[in-house]
């Protein structure tokens, strides 16, 4: 029986589905998941080298500090062997329990000697506190010491807001939307003097 906190994969009628911490995500489809099919459509536009970053949902922000290491931690080796497979083709991002700033710095800097792994993924906020609050700072001190790119990703769902729950509108409107908060929150908060050579990637 696989570890309860590890995420479970099955295809049912052609679809991937995976199951995560109690629920269950059917939007990792093939052009998302798979990198023979995401390096052929990459070529065919004339581009020629993709980075990778976890799935944001797969970003364990509500686990505890153990629980989220581990998970992790399987993403970032998966993704190493991946972009190992691909030499020259693929680059990635990995991802930190960023709900422990101080963890999520060893973590970075173990991840940052890593071939192929250039930075992570984190959401754009956490707990309800947005990433411009000093609770992060031990984070951004890796990110910036490290030299990681830091790829922050909208994970509310248009804030919960009623008006954008259809027509796909929490994705459309409400990313951006929670974009452009988080940004303002980062750059108001002085973050961005504090660290001056952060790589951040919106």
């Amino acid at each position: 029986m696989p570890d309860a906190w590890r995420p479970s994969l099955r295809t049912e009628d052609g679809h991937r589905i995976v199951g995560f911490r109690g629920r269950e995500l059917t939007s990792a489809v093939g052009e998302f998941s798979d990198a023979g099919v995401m390096l052929a459509d990459a070529a065919a536009t004339g581009v020629e080298h993709l980075l990778l970053s976890p799935w944001i949902s797969l970003v364990p922000v509500g686990a505890g500090p153990d629980e989220a290491r581990l998970v992790c931690r399987v993403q970032n080796e998966g993704l190493a062997r991946l972009v190992a497979a691909y030499p020259g083709r693929l680059s990635a991002v990995g991802a930190v329990p960023v709900q422990d700033p101080a963890v999520a710095a060893r973590e970075l800097a173990e991840l940052m000697a890593v071939p192929g792994l250039h930075g992570v993924e984190i959401p754009s906020s956490v707990g309800g506190r947005y990433l411009g609050d000093d609770f992060f700072l031990p984070f951004w001190e890796a990110a910036a010491g490290t030299g990681a790119v830091v790829f922050i990703h909208p994970s509310t769902r248009g804030f919960g807001i009623p008006a954008l729950d259809g027509y796909y509108l929490w994705n459309s409107v409400g990313n951006p939307l929670e974009t452009a908060v988080t940004a303002a929150h980062i750059a108001v908060a002085g973050v961005l003097e504090r660290f001056p050579g952060l790589r951040i990637l919106l």
